[in-house]
């Protein structure tokens, strides 16, 4: 029960990645099925696609190896800067609020 809290809370801490910021024809690193990362270029972007919704194109491989991959697997400059962007002005719009009383 625990670790499910656990990873129900750090679900919630992490910033949706904004995959909008990603556009054909853009390089970044994608994991492959080997858990080694390599150069690669963004050859689709499904924002309405689930939890994999970019299509990448490995460097020097043939479209044949072209995947469906989600943040987990990509890294990119553009994607974290997003990430941060929204991270940041969620936490600006947190209200606080003092009740200031007597003794």
């Amino acid at each position: 029960a625990k670790a499910k809290a656990k990873a129900k809370a750090k679900a919630k801490a992490e910033p949706k990645p904004d995959f909008s910021v990603l556009s054909k024809g853009m390089k970044l690193q994608a994991m492959a099925d080997d858990g080694v990362w390599y150069a690669a270029t963004v050859v689709a972007v499904n924002l309405k696609k689930k939890g994999t919704p970019v299509k990448v194109n490995y460097s020097g491989y043939t479209s044949a190896s072209d995947e469906w991959l989600g943040a987990d697997k990509l890294r990119c400059k553009a994607l974290a800067a997003s990430a941060v962007a929204k991270a940041k002005a969620k936490a600006g719009r947190k209200v606080l609020m003092f009740h200031i009383g007597t003794n």
